[in-house]
């Protein structure tokens, strides 16, 4: 990464070339580590360490998808030139990730064979905590991206949190839609055509204070353009309220609202 102060000794040997005790350090990362680099392309590269502290924004994009968060890490690049496997350890607070706000994080992370995947994820946003996994896989036609996050049990408005970067019409939902959720995201589309769902069991919810109740939402979104919320019905003091529709993020909005047995 740009401007990084780099130290280590060297070594040249016959048939490769040994960086011992190499330290990086950034603005505000700062990585140890050892290097092996064969001269034989198939034996290719060996390269162990630790970031004792990381800013991911030091870092750039993630195959050109946005990062940023702070944390630490254990790390491991091993294989031939053209085809290394990647593996690391993270722990991470303030995690940002394509379209999520995750919170603090920790999870695996592997690259191999042009897929790079976190098998195991488990954090927190708020006092809520989730756990899921996912993948980028890149190919000719450009990068597929698949992911599952599970929410066991915990608040709506960090739930909303989480989901803001998907598009700023969420943040509308921001500090106005509170009460208690389990759910499950899905994704599974090409990353310049977003599509995903979001199902969630709500209870004791609240808009703007009044206690719309419990019920079940499922949300999705489609080729990267609308936001489709599908029949809705929650129940509670407010009465039996019903919300359905479109929100388009460049266009207009189209939704249905309805109550019954209202109590005002």
């Amino acid at each position: 990464f740009a401007g990084a102060d780099v130290s280590s000794n060297v070594q040249i040997l016959g048939d490769r070339t040994e960086l011992r005790d190499v330290r990086v350090t950034g603005r505000a990362t700062r990585l140890l580590g050892d290097v092996t680099l064969h001269y034989a392309p198939d034996r290719g590269l060996s390269i162990r360490g630790q970031a004792e502290q990381v800013d991911l924004s030091e870092l750039g994009h993630l195959a050109g998808l946005r990062w940023s968060g702070n944390g630490s890490a254990q790390f491991q690049i091993a294989g031939p030139y053209h085809d290394p496997r990647i593996e690391a350890a993270l722990s991470l607070r303030d995690f940002d990730f394509w379209r999520f706000s995750l919170g603090v994080m920790q999870g695996r992370l592997v690259y191999e064979r042009r897929v790079l995947s976190f098998p195991v994820a488990h954090g927190q946003k708020g006092r809520t905590q989730y756990h899921g996994s996912g993948e980028l896989r890149f190919a000719k036609g450009g990068m597929h991206a698949k992911a599952s996050i599970r929410v066991p049990g915990g608040r709506t408005e960090d739930l909303v949190d989480a989901l803001r970067p998907m598009h700023e019409n969420v943040e509308l939902f921001q500090g106005v839609l509170q009460g208690d959720v389990a759910g499950v995201i899905e994704v599974d589309s090409p990353v310049d055509a977003f599509e995903g769902t979001v199902a969630l069991d709500l209870a004791r919810t609240r808009y703007y204070d009044r206690r719309l109740g419990d019920g079940r939402a499922v949300l999705r979104f489609v080729d990267g353009e609308p936001m489709i919320l599908e029949k809705t019905v929650l129940r509670g003091p407010l009465g039996v309220t019903q919300v359905d529709g479109t929100w388009h993020f460049d266009g207009p909005l189209d939704y249905r609202f309805r109550i019954d047995r209202g109590s005002l």
